[in-house]
């Protein structure tokens, strides 16, 4: 996720590095834990980072239809084409 902003959007960077690079605690009531990896829920920047993360993946299939809507995909085609993008 942090490689994707670094390569495509370098000016974002810094942002997403200086939010992510290392754990931090998430609090429920008076338990507490340690995320060391992935977005989180209600992140702002998480649909977007995710979506960036996946673009060049999804340029890269042979399906006549791709569609991405954040984490919702679809392709379509001849069936041996999508089972190979699949």
């Amino acid at each position: 996720m942090l490689l994707s902003a670094y390569n495509q959007l370098p000016d974002l960077y810094a942002f997403c590095f200086s939010s992510y690079f290392q754990p931090f605690f998430l609090y429920f009531g008076s338990h507490s834990i340690l995320s060391q990896e992935g977005l989180q829920q209600s992140d702002p920047l998480g649909p977007f980072l995710f979506c960036l993360t996946i673009h060049p993946l999804l340029t890269t299939l042979q399906s006549d239809l791709t569609l991405g809507y954040v984490d919702d995909l679809t392709l379509a085609g001849h069936q041996s084409t999508v089972s190979t993008d699949v």
